[in-house]
């Protein structure tokens, strides 16, 4: 993939919790929103964001445009309180748009007509499973980390993928998600969909498109891996052997599946 490189000072910076990643206009005159190394070491955060990213785009789920961006120190202000020497190696940037909505203060009643207008909402089913099948442990009812496109059919952006793997714990057999940690737990799913939605799921299309992507992933794996820069400094070998070992092991997605649907009969049952 191509690297882009920042043309301009950035003029905002996002305060979100843990990370607070900057607005970059780029030399492709797109702005992207840029996550960065915090420190000298393996810039694992940076890699989970741009193998779930390539994951999702797999999926066909509706995860912003991506790309590897250069930053130079002097487009970071110094009132922005970010070292300078976190922009000397590659950023992860998705690129920005203003028709993109924060979805994480969801209270709305919802009611059944309101439902309908969300026509791809089915797809939140999928954007739970793709978490309960890469361990990630950051989208629930305390933090969505979902975008709304509100002049495109109003379609649900997942966001923020650092978290995968059990938060990165890369050396430790990965474990299965909570209820309380999945996104199925919070109310937007609850509000959503009704108990008549989740007696007239498909499951079996669901499980057979689970198994189709994840396949697909699997056979996308060497190429995406490759693609991490060289200075996160990342083993791509081991990284690689970890993911075909323990997300691609066929007990491991027999269970992810068997989890989300424990996970909706928690919410059928209340």
């Amino acid at each position: 993939m191509e690297k882009l490189h920042s043309i301009q000072t950035s003029d905002r910076v996002f305060d979100t919790r843990g990370s607070r990643p900057v607005l970059i206009t780029c030399n492709d005159m797109n702005n992207y929103v840029c996550k960065y190394n915090m420190g000298n070491g393996t810039a694992m955060r940076l890699a989970c964001e741009y193998i779930a990213a390539s994951f999702l785009k797999i999926w066909g789920l509706n995860v912003p445009d991506f790309a590897l961006v250069d930053v130079k120190r002097e487009h970071i202000p110094s009132d922005f309180n970010i070292r300078g020497s976190y922009f000397d190696i590659t950023c992860f940037g998705s690129k920005y748009s203003r028709d993109f909505a924060d979805l994480n203060n969801f209270t709305d009643t919802v009611a059944p007509r309101i439902r309908k207008s969300y026509i791809n909402r089915q797809e939140l089913y999928y954007i739970s499973l793709f978490d309960i099948w890469l361990a990630n442990e950051d989208r629930n009812n305390n933090n969505y980390n979902l975008l709304i496109d509100i002049n495109n059919q109003r379609n649900f952006i997942p966001i923020d993928h650092e978290s995968i793997f059990n938060s990165r714990v890369m050396y430790n057999p990965i474990c299965e998600l909570t209820y309380d940690d999945s996104l199925i737990s919070s109310q937007l799913m609850q509000k959503m969909f009704g108990l008549k939605d989740l007696k007239k799921l498909d499951k079996e299309e669901i499980k057979s498109n689970f198994y189709s992507f994840v396949n697909q992933c699997q056979g996308n794996l060497v190429s995406i891996v490759s693609q991490l820069p060289n200075d996160w400094k990342i083993n791509k070998k081991e990284l690689e052997t970890k993911m075909i070992n323990e997300i691609f092991n066929e007990t491991w997605l027999n269970n992810s599946f068997k989890l989300l649907l424990f996970f909706l009969q928690i919410n059928s049952n209340s």
